[in-house]
């Protein structure tokens, strides 16, 4: 443990000596720096983390592959909340389903093309968790051929912002022992979305 708190301590200690001499006021990172050290974040994570859908998997992790950060898909969506009481199962990857509420959707142009996609809500009673799966025209291709997830934060606003730039592989694209919600027909987006996280190459 030792062996690895030394370094750390040492390069804190450089990182603060920079800082107080030359009181240089630190530039904010740019919308593609910020996306890439999400990515990397999200590969060390893959590679270590003792929750990584890998820790199972015999084959191991190698890495993900992502496409340029293009902020062309990064759109804002009108927000439209549906009133559903009724329960929906959507199927998952291994033959089961999980139940959700619909719960919204999102009207949005994508490189010039109008879309729209269905928003869920768990229903299992305490679960606030919101499920939004797509498909597009790249699916089996360059990207995983089960749909990709997008994670969203709405608490009453008419405006929800969607960076495609974040979409990622559900864990079953890694794991086939995981249970994926499988993003519904009408998710299907009209055009390849060329952005987000690519098929992993196992």
């Amino acid at each position: 443990m030792k062996t690895y708190m030394i370094p750390v301590l040492v390069i804190i200690g450089l990182l603060s000596g920079y800082y107080f001499f030359t009181q240089d006021t630190p530039e904010p990172l740019s919308y593609k720096q910020r996306l890439e050290d999400h990515r990397l974040e999200l590969a060390y994570f893959m590679r270590a983390n003792p929750s990584s859908p890998f820790l199972k998997n015999p084959i191991g992790f190698t890495e993900l592959k992502f496409y340029p950060v293009d902020e062309t898909y990064k759109v804002t969506a009108d927000f439209i909340s549906i009133d559903d009481i009724n329960k929906i199962d959507l199927p998952t990857s291994d033959g089961k389903v999980r139940a959700y509420f619909r719960y919204g959707y999102l009207n949005f142009s994508l490189q010039g093309q109008k879309q729209r996609l269905l928003v869920y809500k768990s229903a299992t009673p305490g679960d606030n968790e919101l499920f939004l799966g797509f498909s597009d025209p790249s699916n089996g291709g360059e990207t995983y051929g089960g749909g990709r997830y997008l994670d969203i934060n709405h608490s009453g606003q008419q405006k929800v912002i969607l960076d495609f730039n974040m979409a990622y592989n559900p864990y079953c694209a890694y794991n086939e022992e995981f249970s994926c919600p499988i993003p519904p027909r009408e998710n299907k987006i009209s055009i390849p979305v060329k952005a987000g996280e690519m098929a992993y190459i196992k």
